[in-house]
Parts: structure tokens; sequence; C-alpha cells
């Protein structure tokens, strides 16, 4: 324990700790002060740890506790109360699941939150059923995509694909018949393939259907909508009801901040007595959102009205904020878990996937089977990115320079000469806007197939430490001045909501000329589909040539290097970073990182505490 804390404690709470004396007529002794600055450290601990509540210390005993209680520091909830209407008081023990010390706030946003979720899953509609002709349409369409690619597929192969296939349907019957629902899968298990069917059958019943996709990060949404509008391209005449919506804009997508900031028609923001207008409201990405955000969304959204939807892997990282809201949803065995239907076959990585069995054995935390699928030292070359199989592989760090290690210099030094070529001929006078467009596609298409992932800001091997490489390397091929703040060829990530330029947290450009002039000296940045913004109105942004795993959940690209830091005393270690990480690659994964880094990793699954599940039951039974 330490004095600071002690000192603190007792300039806020030392007069109702001499209060804690005086009614039980004894002498203040220093275990009551220490006793209680422990618990607030526990707190302070969890805090940092985005825990929502943290574990009583062992020296608070059950005396201490009610003095305090007494004294009005603190109020027991034993689940005979409401919940919302606990004593005013700094601290809540929750004695239903014992031993367990929230700040008043995070209890009651928890507690409230359980309450929204659990009355919207009391809606639902037992009759309702995925329409005979459609899911006879759904299958004939699986069968003959899969009959075209895996024509000698064993019979056993074919059977666990058949049962994949299946859990999508139940997927969609359970969302038609319940206003809330969840879908949980890792990457390639068909959860985008649900949504656009499921919307299909709802869109056959009601053609005028307003639906929002919603995620934390502009990135995460707009990807949603992307991987919609692929798969009517795919199937134009099946999921035709989808694409016209998309066309009409009746199916959007933007951040929930957006949604929850935007007026509706009556012009007033979502809230309690305004809900969310949509019909149906689709929220990818749901690990990342927190317990703060998610409880915002839930007192905006009235279940008899819009059906809810939450999508995500429940084995990514947690949110940046507090809490572990889709852990706890997705529970085996909890609240919520006839709402739930979890796609594990996955379509992407098939049995001998490289990058599918090595995310599996991260997962399980399978160090041995890790270590044997990762080859070691892998030498990157130009066979690297010709060669379309797929790939893992592992490379140890080893001499350092601009605080990269070899390896990676090599690897970015690789993936970056397509891009760097053709930043060379942005920097050339290009023939009008046509050309120029075409090139900044070619641009942002030759970057986003390739991107480095970084575990930690700063230090060896960090985000910071990639930028300053890349930049030099972009910099003077683009002919730029080394103080130079915008030059062809940055690549920006925007870090903040901003509604007049319509540009969100997570969004990535590339800065160029003026498209509309290249010789005009100015600088816009290129955000894709279009989407200019100049370079002297972007809100907060920061360089991204290389991002942190957090910062790439809801992304895909073609390869990825994961950097993992080289010293194993980092808390970010843990085994959903590595897994993140290495699922956002479609073809291959370069992990660079010592060996027992790796093994902590793995062995390291994160451990946030949390009390969601139990007020999930509690709303439940009320």
């Amino acid at each position: 324990m330490t004095d600071v804390t002690v000192e603190a404690v007792w300039k806020a709470y030392g007069e109702r700790l001499l209060a804690v004396a005086e009614r039980s007529k004894r002498t203040l002794a220093e275990t009551d002060c220490t006793a209680f600055a422990a618990v607030i450290e526990a707190l302070a601990a969890a805090d940092a740890q985005k825990s929502s509540c943290a574990e009583l210390p062992s020296s608070v005993t059950s005396e201490m506790l009610d003095a305090w209680e007494a004294a009005g520091l603190l109020v027991s909830y034993t689940g005979a109360e409401d919940p919302l209407k606990l004593a005013d008081a700094p601290l809540v023990a929750d004695t239903v699941r014992g031993g367990f010390v929230y700040q008043l706030r995070r209890f009651e946003e928890e507690a409230e939150l359980g309450r929204l979720l659990a009355r919207a899953a009391q809606y639902v509609t037992p009759e309702a059923k995925l329409a005979p002709a459609l899911k006879t349409a759904f299958q004939a369409t699986d069968t003959a995509l899969w009959q075209k690619h895996n024509a000698c597929a064993t019979a056993e192969r074919t059977a666990l694909w058949r049962e994949g296939a299946g859990h999508q349907y139940e997927a969609v019957e359970n969302a038609l018949k319940r206003r809330l629902s969840v879908i949980t899968g890792g990457p390639g298990t068909g959860k985008t393939s649900t949504v656009v069917r499921l919307l299909t059958a709802l869109l056959a019943r009601n053609g005028a259907l307003t639906v929002a996709l919603v995620a934390p990060t502009g990135k995460a949404a707009g990807r949603l909508k992307e991987s919609l509008q692929k798969e009517c391209l795919r199937e134009p005449g099946l999921y035709a009801l989808v694409d016209k919506g998309v066309k009409e804009k009746r199916i959007t997508a933007q951040t929930i901040h957006r949604l929850l900031s935007t007026p509706n028609t009556s012009g007033v923001r979502p809230g309690p007595q305004a809900p969310v207008e949509a019909d149906v409201l689709i929220a990818d990405e749901a690990s990342m959102i927190d317990v703060s955000l998610a409880l915002k969304l839930m007192r905006s959204v009235n279940p008899a009205k819009t059906r809810l939807i939450f999508l995500g892997d429940k084995y990514q990282l947690a949110a940046v904020g507090p809490g572990s809201v889709f852990a706890d949803m997705t529970a085996s065995g909890g609240a919520l878990s006839e709402a739930v239907t979890e796609l594990t076959y996955s379509f992407r990585f098939g049995a001998d996937s490289p990058v599918g069995s090595l995310s599996r054995a991260v997962n399980t935390g399978d160090e041995v089977t890790v270590r044997t699928l990762l080859a070691h030292d892998k030498k990157f070359d130009a066979s690297y990115t010709d060669d379309q199989n797929e790939e893992i592989s592992l490379s140890l760090p080893k001499r350092f320079k601009f605080g990269v290690n070899e390896d990676l210099r090599q690897w970015i030094r690789l993936e970056m000469k397509p891009y760097l070529e053709l930043v060379k001929k942005r920097t050339k006078k290009i023939a009008g806007r046509e050309e120029s467009d075409k090139l900044n596609d070619e641009m942002l298409a030759a970057f986003n197939a390739f991107r480095v992932l970084c575990a930690q800001r700063r230090g060896p091997d960090s985000v910071s430490a990639v930028n300053r490489l890349v930049e030099e390397h972009v910099k003077n091929t683009a002919g730029a001045e080394t103080d130079a703040v915008f030059y062809p060829g940055r690549v920006i990530i925007v870090r903040v909501n901003d509604q007049q330029t319509e540009l969100y947290n997570g969004d990535v450009g590339i800065v160029v000329p003026n498209p509309q002039d290249c010789t005009d000296g100015t600088f816009w940045v290129y955000f894709g589909e279009g989407k200019y913004v100049p370079a002297a109105l972007l809100p907060g942004h920061e360089t991204a040539y290389a991002l942190t795993i957090h910062q790439s959940q809801g992304s895909q690209f073609e390869r990825v290097a994961v950097v993992l830091p080289v010293s194993g005393d980092s808390e970010l270690i843990t085994r959903e970073l590595v897994y993140t990480g290495i699922t956002r690659a479609v073809k291959k994964a370069a992990v660079f990182a010592n060996i027992e880094v790796l093994k902590k990793a793995v062995a390291s699954p994160v451990r946030r505490m949390s009390g969601l599940g139990a007020r999930l039951k509690e709303a439940t039974l009320r």
C-alpha cells in the first residue's frame, strides 16, 4: 500500500472514517484507513484493466464492511433491492456474487444494461419461421457453390460443411422470431452471409423496412455494408431486395456514435424518449462495444419497434473501454443463451488452412501446436507476395535498426514496393480527374493489401517505430521535405468522429495532390469511393503506416505482419491479441516475436471482472 494512496483516501473519506470510529465507540485503527485504501487501490487497478469491478482485498473484514456501510461509504447489494435504487454511496459491495466491489456508477451501468437487454430478449414470436421457398433457394445456392469449389471433398468434410451451413439458417430463424438476437463466429464463418439472408427474409415480408448497420468504428461499419454489396453482386437475383434497399438508402451504414448523435425526423437525438427510428439495427464488431456505449445504444432502442442483432467474434479482443459486454452476452448457459447462435465452421479457413489452424490453436491455448505450425525464421523475398497460397510464419527479432528488427524491415520493404511505385507516379502531373481518381484507387488498393499490426504504440517494433521507418521511404519517394507534414502517399487514420467532414474514428485515407488541380500545391486526403477531404480540414488524425492490433479490429488484409513486444513484461501480451492479429489475414500471417513472448501470449487469456451476466439473470427473473 503506498503512502500516497492512503493520504488521498484520508483526504477524501477521513471524516467518514472518523464517524465510523465514533459510532463503534473505539479508537480509529490504522487498519480502517489502510483497508479502505486497499479497496480503492483494487478498484483503480481494475479500472486500468478495464474490469467493471474488483475483488475485495483479503484484509477487509465483514465488520469493516458493516461499519463503512453505516458511515455511508458503501452500500451492500443482496439481490433483494432494486439495483438502480440503492442508497447514495461511493461504493457497492456485490454480496450476490460474493467478494466483489464496484464504484456506484459502474454498478448502475451494468444493472441498467442488464435490465434493458433482458427486456429486449422477452420479445419472442415462436411461430416466426424462414419461408420454405427462401430456405430452399438459400440451400440450393450453397450446394451449388460448394460443389463448384469442392467437387472432390470427402463425405466427412461435406457433412461438416452442411452442419456449418445449417447453423446459418438457425441464426436467421432465431433472429426472425426474436427482437434481440446475437450471432457470434470467427472470420469466414458466414456472419455476413447470414445477415444478407436475414435481411432478404425480412424485406420479403416488408419491402419498405429501414435498416441501420452500425459498428464502433467507421471502418467496421463501412466494411459490413461493402460485404453485403459483394454478396448481392454474387447472387443478384436471390438478394435483389437487399441490393435495392442499399441503392435506395433504406439500408445505411454508420458508427454507433453517429447514429446516436444524428437527430431523427422529429429533430431530436435518439434516446429513451425518441428511440432510433430504424426497423432493424445490426451492430457489427460487438466485441468492441464497452458497457457505456452499449448502455447508450440500448437506451435509444425500443425493441417493440426495432429488431436488434449483435454480430461479433467472442474470441477477439474486448473493448478498449470497461467491461466484457459481448463475452457476457454470449456466455454458455447465460441468460441470453437462447438468443445466441454460434457459427463454428469456417468457410474461409478450411480444416487444412494454415491461418485457420493457427487461430484455432491460439484460441485453445495450445502452445505446442502453435509452435509446431509456425515455420521458423521465414525469409521474405519476391516469391512471398507472388505466391497466392495461404502461409503462416514466425520470425525472431534480431539486428534492430531504426527501432525495427531486420526481418520486419525486409517484410515492409517487400510489401511497400508496389505502393511506392504508385506514389512515384502520383508525384508527376496527371492528365485529368479521371486518371487521377484511377491512380488514387490503385494506391489505396495497393496499401490495403497488407498491414503491419503492432501490439504496442512505442518502443522497439512498435507502431511509432514502423511509422518513422516507412515515412522516411515514402518522403524520399515523393521528394518531400524531411519536415513536411502532408506529402503524397502519407497514410493517415482518423481518431475522432467529425460530422462536418463525415469522417469517423478508424477511417483510413491517403494524402494526394488536389484531385482538381495537382499543380496548385494543396493536399487532399482520399478515403476511397470518390471521397476527398482537404488536408487542412482533417479532424484529429495520425500517421498510420502501421496500426495497433486493437485498431485493426473490423478490418481484413491479404497479408499481415503481427508484431509482438520484444519484452515479455508487457501486459498487452494476451491470447486474444495474437488471435485478433492473425485473423485479420486472408492469405498470409507473418508473426514477429520471441518464442517466450509468443508462449506467454498464448497462455494468457484476458480476464476481465464483470457482473453483467449476473445482472442479466436477475433482470430475467424479475
